[in-house]
């Protein structure tokens, strides 16, 4: 082979070997960039794996997370039935509880207002107190599961602190007099009568303390003591009730505010209640925006405080019953719903009977009725000046009745009448379904006579009724000093064959009433006011029998200061006592010689 074809030969061999060695080093590269995308290959598929996976999981959470909410709006909706059920049953119970009691404490009450022997009166206050501290009882338990189920509203309403301390602490004057026990009430001069806020929870509040502290005490004294807190930041009313009972250990003062807490078992043994009235006192001044507490050592009595805002209001006449009336009448006044007509609706016999006992005391003309049906046609017959309806009877209720009687007045252009809600049904709900429903006013049952009086009293006034007493028996400076209604009883007593009784009595009440100014005199001179207690609580009970409401008043109001140890207060009411009967006296024989002269 010549050289040059071997040279040629070789350059081709040598670019063949550059060819091969290119060749070489792209399947190797070609072979790393395959093995590359095969990890990035296997990773993609495990992490898309991972994904179902988790994607799987969350669905699963999302279908357990709806069936937990499901399960939760079931349970929610059982709940509200549970609660719509309970308060159903609050309700029925009240209803069903309070009927019977409206008979047992309505008829108590007109008893009591008998002529009676005192081994009788103290059966038939026995009687009374009883049914009372059962009612106490009752509204315990419905108020504390009123506030567990938040259904407990305050009202903003002007009412007098004076008139509010004297009514809910003329309850315990008998009780600690019995006891005897010293009970006095301190209100601060600085505190003004006419105040803003919840009068009857305020009252409740107050009852529930005073009510403990004599109970927990057996000698000694109780103390009310109403001041008034001023700061920059704030007004404070601070009520103090403190007694020189038993005591309370520090663990009992840690729990004497829970629920259904006791001092002790020997404690709930001796001296019985619930647990639930300093409960119920700790959620109704928080919902006050105020404090309570309370200090003690063993045996050595107990100091319970509240503090809530005081907020001043302009003083008024109206004044808010224990049942949720406004009533506008002057202190110490005590009117006679003379000749007021009365239509009165009630399917229960016994509470029709206390119903008309209690009107007829009032000196109102009644006329009854079993049912609505029955009412609305006696209402289309004659005049009425008000109508008082039971919710719940057969045939026809309150409630159909009264939006009967609204539609033919709004037909024929009428003047509405008052109409009355009476029912034991004591919730709030049922107050304002009443009030919805087109009725007036709402009374609790059971009620006093004097809730009664006042009820009625609100509402024919404003129809314009007569009910003050007539010219000739008014009194000093235009109050009231005589109810004639016990007087017409005792003429009818004389017209079925008790011939004299008005001249004796009006003689006899004369004569020892007069004895026992003089005797009230003495007592007080010589500060024994056991006594001066005494003889004006006996002359307000005769007082009441004669229709001698002025007197009977004041010798009330006596009694309480008198049971204070009051001694200017006690000499001021005694010389207005005497006042108020040499003003009465000439009423009282005009009275009786008009009826000789009959």
């Amino acid at each position: 082979m010549e050289a040059n074809e071997r040279q040629e030969l070789l350059a081709r061999i040598e670019r063949l070997e550059k060819i091969n060695r290119a060749l070489v080093d792209r399947v190797e590269k070609s072979n790393s960039v395959q093995g590359s995308s095969f990890d990035l290959f296997q990773a993609a598929i495990q992490l898309e794996r991972k994904v179902e996976a988790r994607t799987s999981e969350l669905k699963e959470a999302l279908h357990d997370l709806a069936q937990s909410n499901q399960e939760l709006t079931d349970a929610r909706d059982k709940a509200d039935e549970a609660n719509m059920a309970k308060s159903e049953f609050l309700a029925n119970m009240s209803h069903e509880i309070r009927t019977p009691m409206n008979g047992i404490l309505g008829m108590v009450e007109i008893l009591a207002r008998t002529a009676l022997e005192s081994r009788q009166a103290r059966l038939v206050n026995t009687i009374k107190r009883s049914a009372q501290s059962l009612l106490s009882i009752i509204d315990d338990i419905l108020d504390f599961s009123k506030i567990e189920a938040r259904k407990v509203e305050l009202e903003s309403v002007p009412f007098s602190l004076k008139k509010l301390l004297d009514d809910s602490l003329s309850l315990w004057t008998e009780w600690s007099r019995d006891k005897g026990l010293r009970f006095e009430c301190q209100v601060d001069d600085a505190i003004p009568d006419g105040l803003l806020g919840d009068p009857t929870r305020l009252g409740q509040i107050l009852t529930n303390l005073v009510g403990n502290a004599i109970k927990f005490t057996s000698e000694g004294e109780v103390v009310v003591r109403v001041e008034r807190l001023i700061s920059d930041s704030e007004d404070v009313l601070r009520i103090v009730v403190r007694d020189t009972g038993i005591g309370l250990s520090s663990d009992a003062q840690r729990r004497v505010f829970d629920t259904f807490a006791q001092g002790d078992s020997s404690t709930t043994r001796e001296f019985g209640g619930t647990g639930l009235g300093l409960a119920i006192v700790k959620q109704l001044v928080h919902a006050m925006d105020g404090t309570v507490g309370v200090e003690s050592t063993p045996g050595n009595g107990a100091t319970f405080w509240v503090e809530v805002p005081l907020i001043e209001a302009t003083p008024v006449r109206s004044v808010e019953t224990s049942r949720g009336c406004n009533v506008v009448r002057d202190e110490d006044e005590d009117l006679p719903l003379r000749s007021v007509r009365v239509l009165m609706a009630e399917d229960n016999e016994v509470n029709r009977e206390v119903a008309e006992e209690m009107l007829g005391l009032l000196g109102c003309d009644v006329a009854s009725a079993t049912n609505g049906a029955e009412a609305l046609q006696m209402w289309q017959k004659d005049t009425y000046d008000i109508v008082l309806l039971d919710c719940q009877m057969p045939v026809m209720d309150g409630f159909e009745t009264v939006a009967k009687i609204r539609e033919i007045e709004s037909r024929s252009g009428a003047e509405p009448i008052p109409i009355l809600a009476v029912t034991a049904n004591a919730m709030k709900a049922d107050r304002d379904r009443c009030h919805a429903s087109g009725m007036d006013g709402f009374l609790s049952k059971p009620y006093s006579l004097d809730d009664l009086r006042d009820a009625i009293a609100q509402f024919v006034r404003q129809s314009n009724c007569s009910l003050a007493t007539p010219p000739e028996i008014a009194g000093v400076d235009g109050s009231s000093l005589m109810d004639v209604g016990p007087m017409n009883r005792l003429r009818q007593l004389e017209e079925l064959g008790r011939t004299g009784a008005v001249q004796r009595l009006v003689d006899s009440y004369v004569r020892n009433t007069e004895l026992a100014i003089g005797r009230m005199k003495s007592a007080l001179m010589s500060n024994d006011y056991s006594s001066l207690e005494r003889e004006a609580h006996s002359l307000k009970s005769s007082s009441g029998v004669i229709g001698a409401s002025g007197v009977g008043e004041l010798a009330k109001a006596l009694e309480l200061r008198a049971h204070s140890e009051q001694v200017n207060a006690c000499t001021e009411k005694l010389a207005e006592l005497e006042r108020a009967f040499l003003s009465l006296v000439p009423l009282l024989e005009a009275e009786r010689d008009r009826n000789s002269a009959a």
